[in-house]
Order: C-alpha cells, then sequence, then structure tokens
C-alpha cells in the first residue's frame, strides 16, 4: 500500500494571497497578451509617443504570444505554488528579461514616460512579489522534503 502523498500546510511559507496573486498575474497576462498579439500597432504607437498610427515590429505580435504563454505558466504555480516555484521564478526572471528586452530591441534604448510607465506597471511593479512567492515556495518545498 502507497503512503498518501502529503500536502504542503500553510505552515510551510505558502499564503492564500499568494495564490490569489498568481491568479491575478495569469488574468493580467492573458488580457495584456490579447491586446498586444491582436493590436500591436496601437500599443507600439502609444508607447513610442507619436502621433498618427506607426507600424509595430513583428517582434510586439510575438511578445504577446509569450505573455499569453506565461499567462498559463502563472496558472498552472497557482495550483501548488511550493511545488512549482520554479515556474513563479522563472515569471519574475521573464519579467525582468522582457523589460530589459523591450527597451533594447523595441524601443531601440530611447526613454518616453509612456515607456517608463509601461516599465514600471507592466513589468517591475509584479518582480518582487513574485520572486518573494517563488522564495517563499522553495523554502516550503525544501521543509517538506525534510
Amino acid at each position: 500500500m502507497n503512503p498518501p502523498t502529503p500536502i504542503l500546510p500553510a505552515s510551510h511559507g505558502i499564503q492564500p494571497w499568494m495564490r490569489g496573486f498568481l491568479l491575478l498575474a495569469f488574468g493580467y497576462n492573458l488580457l495584456w497578451g490579447v491586446f498586444i498579439s491582436q493590436w500591436p500597432d496601437s500599443f507600439y504607437t502609444w508607447v513610442q509617443q507619436k502621433t498618427g498610427v506607426i507600424e509595430a515590429p513583428d517582434l510586439i505580435t510575438y511578445q504577446g504570444y509569450g505573455v499569453l504563454l506565461m499567462a498559463l505558466v502563472y496558472l498552472v504555480a497557482s495550483m501548488r505554488p511550493a511545488k512549482m516555484w520554479y515556474l513563479v521564478a522563472l515569471g519574475a526572471g521573464t519579467k525582468v528579461l522582457g523589460a530589459l528586452g523591450f527597451w533594447l530591441l523595441i524601443m531601440e534604448q530611447a526613454t518616453t514616460k509612456r515607456f517608463l510607465f509601461h516599465l514600471i506597471f507592466n513589468d517591475l511593479v509584479w518582480v518582487p512579489i513574485l520572486a518573494y512567492i517563488a522564495w517563499k515556495g522553495y523554502i516550503g518545498a525544501k521543509e517538506a522534503k525534510v
């Protein structure tokens, strides 16, 4: 007879608000990914602070697909954050690398007020919380093995 699979108690670091935050990240990335993959010109014109419509590089559309993929990652991670802590860490890493890549490849190292707004609220505001959840999940998974 196989022993039952242990379920991580709340004392292992993962609190209910963390799952809620990951579900919020899922919803936000789902909506944001649909928007920039389906209407990249609108987003690109706004972030460049130009008048008229500017044709967006194809890279923005693919970025939208990547954001949709990350939405699924957050959904999966929200189910078992302690066990899937590495997916949460991946999410934090993609937020940092995505912001840097956007600035280098899309903005071509130009900085506008709208770009800074996008950078802070779409990428950087998420990183500390995602990193904290990943760290708590890692600690919880490590304690569960002891």
